[in-house]
């Protein structure tokens, strides 16, 4: 059982520092649901199989003025999915399954997957991963209703097939070196274009694909602090319309870290983000400009049932522009609790 509600503002105000409610924005935006899950075993095989039942609704991305009263608009979202895992010799696993995706009327999608890891011994591990993908775009993106974006409510969802290759290495018992090489495939894939220096719309690519290279690393330093890093250089292109070429686009190089700290109940991370080497969704061709995005979580854990999580997400308020997948610019500063219960 999940859910989440968050509400949004940004208040402006004129030179004697007066509320300007024509100037301001707002929006509201609520996701509840359930995911039943339920696990077994049939001989040899593992068995994970469940459903989830959900409820999206948003007041139609940033909307003019200081009232929270909004239209809303709501959406169903349904799954069923099902995992098989095969310990096929003492060295080798296979793991697979598929889920299949409803949102309404609209397209149905079955989304197939497959890993398979082989021990080569204690140390050293080679696996092979490759899944479909499927996005669907937000009720934002669709009907966003604001001065700088125009809504596209003929947008559609973007799939895909995802295809990885490689090795992790243990390097003690608190920390491990992973190397991989993954290729991506994507229809429809969901960006934003800009349409005029004043106007953004949220579209469909015709093709995407990437192909890289990612090195990274985890290790536990203590019995309360870890380190996670990556760095992935790829080769990122797409094709916005049928007939058109392969243009180069989003982030060559990007580097992810997480710091963690757990003490007892009480688990933290502070994450951060470097791009570059990018090529920026509304100047195609650039090639220029870094993007550093910085957040923070905690999550209280009462009990195995119950825990609180508060985020923050841009703690530093930066406006980089982000990849062309999501958006023109990094949202603002924003914060939310969620409560969670699993049953």
């Amino acid at each position: 059982m999940f859910g989440q509600k968050r509400k949004y503002k940004n208040n402006a105000y004129n030179a004697a520092h007066e509320l300007m409610s024509k100037n301001s924005l707002r929006r509201n935006s609520w996701n509840y649901g359930v995911d039943a899950k339920y696990n077994f075993d049939i001989g040899k095989f593992n068995i994970t199989t469940g459903a989830e039942v959900a409820l999206e609704a948003d007041s139609h991305g940033n909307v003019k003025g200081t009232s929270f009263d909004l239209d809303m608009i709501k959406r169903h979202r349904k799954a069923v999915y099902i995992q098989a895992v095969d310990n096929m010799t003492d060295k080798t696993t296979l793991s697979f399954g598929g889920r299949e995706v409803m949102y309404d009327d609209m397209k149905n999608e079955f989304l197939p997957s497959l890993q398979l890891l082989h021990k080569l011994n204690n140390k050293d591990t080679v696996f092979l991963n490759v899944n479909k993908s499927f996005r669907m775009p937000t009720i934002g993106d669709q009907y966003s209703d604001s001065d700088s974006m125009i809504f596209n409510d003929n947008l559609g969802p973007e799939t895909g097939w995802n295809y990885e290759i490689g090795w992790k290495k243990l390097l003690s018992p608190r920390e491990f070196l992973k190397v991989s090489l993954y290729h991506l495939d994507i229809s429809n894939r969901i960006f934003t274009q800009k349409i005029d220096d004043d106007h953004s719309m949220v579209v469909n690519a015709n093709k995407f694909k990437n192909t890289g290279l990612e090195v990274s690393y985890e290790g536990v330093l203590s019995d309360h602090w870890s380190f996670k890093t990556s760095v992935a250089y790829s080769d990122p292109k797409q094709i916005d319309k049928p007939g058109a070429d392969f243009r180069n686009c989003d982030d060559k190089l990007l580097i992810n870290s997480v710091l963690g700290y757990k003490n007892g109940k009480l688990a933290t991370n502070l994450l951060h983000q470097y791009a570059a080497m990018r090529y920026l969704s509304y100047a195609p061709y650039s090639g220029n400009g870094i993007k550093q995005y910085l957040s923070f979580n905690a999550t209280y854990q009462f009990d195995k049932e119950n825990s609180v999580k508060f985020a923050v997400n841009n703690i530093l308020n930066r406006t980089e522009e982000m990849a062309a997948s999501r958006g023109c610019l990094l949202p603002y500063r924003d914060w939310f609790i969620t409560y969670e219960r699993t049953f």
